[in-house]
Formats: structure tokens, C-alpha cells, sequence
């Protein structure tokens, strides 16, 4: 299963990386993460996408 966390971010791209890789710790049983920034126009935020497919649970 898919999930995607959006944060918003200012500063640098390497500051807004950071703010999605502290996201990782809130989130358990990830298998890939892919983190995207992207710069929001006429403004200095960016957005950080934290999209993470779920390991599969056997205890459903």
C-alpha cells in the first residue's frame, strides 16, 4: 500500500530534504521511500513529498 506525507518547507533544498527524512522516524514498516522537493513559485518554500509503499503485514 502507497501512503504520501506533504510538509511544507523554507530554506534550502538541503534543509527541506532533512525536514522529510525526520518524517521517516513517524513512519514503521516502510519498503522504498521517495522524498521529492519542489519549489513552490513566487515564494522561498518548498514542497516535500515523503511517498512510502508499506511492507506487508501478516497480522491483519
Amino acid at each position: 500500500m502507497q501512503a504520501r506525507i506533504e510538509v511544507l518547507s523554507e530554506g534550502s533544498y538541503a534543509d527541506a530534504f532533512k525536514e522529510g527524512m525526520s518524517w521517516l522516524s513517524d513512519i514503521e514498516d516502510y519498503k522504498e521511500v521517495t522524498i521529492k522537493v519542489t519549489p513552490r513559485p513566487k515564494s522561498n518554500q518548498k514542497t516535500v513529498a515523503i511517498i512510502y509503499e508499506r511492507k506487508e503485514s501478516n497480522h491483519e
